[in-house]
């Protein structure tokens, strides 16, 4: 006979590892009530849309969503209201901060968390960010933008990098730097930016973040 509670049950259908939880017949309720209740306001307290010093941003996040197809009804009807521009951004700021407080657990409003009611890595560095083609030499430089970044991670030390940059350090820890990178070197550090930029922000002391700041700008 299985050990396993019907919480856990509950909890391990939710979609994957990122929600899977064990819970064995003695843990404390009290314990499983906090897991099950966690909201996002709290696990992403630093990633939150401010209503006031936020506007600019409120704004790209909304234009981004009528292009798009999101899950919360306030959202959904955000978009039906775009011809009156005053009601659709009200109604997409109600429907982020009905997100805000509701529980991530079982949610099927993380994606529109994501994309129109939080702040990303890209969004707290802003200005900065390398947008040069992985093709091209930057004016008056002798190589690509993005060189210069492969040179700084190809100088950093292995233990201190994040996992999604092991295997490119890997691959040019040896190579001749700059006129040795490639533009499979170049496309990979550039993926991953492009990748990790978009991630929910969680804070400024997160080594995720200090790596996006180092090896994706040039802040």
């Amino acid at each position: 006979m299985s050990n396993l509670t019907p919480a856990t049950i509950a909890l391990t259908g939710v979609g994957g590892a990122a929600c899977s939880y064990y819970i064995s017949p003695k843990r404390d309720n009290k314990g499983i009530s906090a897991i099950v209740n966690v909201v996002f306001r709290d696990k992403y307290r630093k990633a939150l849309l401010d209503p006031e010093k936020d506007k600019s941003l409120w704004q790209e996040k909304w234009l981004a969503m009528k292009k798009e197809k999101p899950t919360h009804e306030l959202l959904k009807k955000s978009i039906e209201k775009a011809s009156y521009i005053d009601e659709a951004q009200k109604l997409h700021g109600e429907g982020c901060h009905d997100i805000y407080s509701s529980a991530i657990i079982a949610t099927p409003y993380f994606l529109d968390f994501r994309n129109y009611c939080s702040k990303s890595n890209k969004d707290v560095l802003g200005t900065g960010w390398i947008t040069t083609d992985i093709k091209a030499k930057a004016k008056g430089k002798p190589s690509n933008e993005w060189d210069t970044k492969l040179k700084s991670l190809q100088g950093s030390n292995k233990k201190d990098l994040v996992t999604g940059l092991i295997s490119l350090y890997s691959k040019i820890e040896k190579t001749k730097a700059p006129n040795h990178f490639s533009e499979e070197h170049r496309k990979e550090l550039k993926d991953w930016c492009d990748s990790i930029g978009e991630e929910i922000y969680s804070g400024h002391e997160r080594s995720d973040f200090e790596s996006v700041k180092k090896f994706c700008t040039n802040n």
